[in-house]
């Protein structure tokens, strides 16, 4: 049986987790951001994943694994904080003609 309320936190670490798989994967592969900035995403979606993962485990018995989600978000931040300023200072390209 699924607690109330534990399912919506699980659906949102798996998006959260996703959406970062694919924008840190899509990014790289584009030259959009840097090795690390990708590896960071991964490391952040992982850490989330994880999370969503162990919840029903993390409810049940406290520990430092409570900890997974938190650090995840956090590294989640600094991701999308740094992506938005590469987004920002990226100089537009003048449009082709055709």
């Amino acid at each position: 049986m699924v607690r109330p309320g534990l399912q919506g936190r699980r659906d949102r670490c798996t998006f959260l987790a996703l959406a970062l798989v694919g924008l840190s994967v899509g990014g790289l592969r584009a030259g959009l951001i840097r090795p690390w900035h990708g590896r960071w995403g991964l490391v952040a979606a992982a850490l989330l994943f994880g999370s969503a993962v162990l919840a029903p485990l993390v409810i049940d018995h406290t520990g430092p694994l409570g900890l997974l989600g938190l650090v995840g978000w956090l590294m989640w931040v600094v991701w999308i904080v740094v992506y938005g300023v590469v987004l920002m200072r990226r100089a537009p390209r003048s449009p082709t003609a055709r």
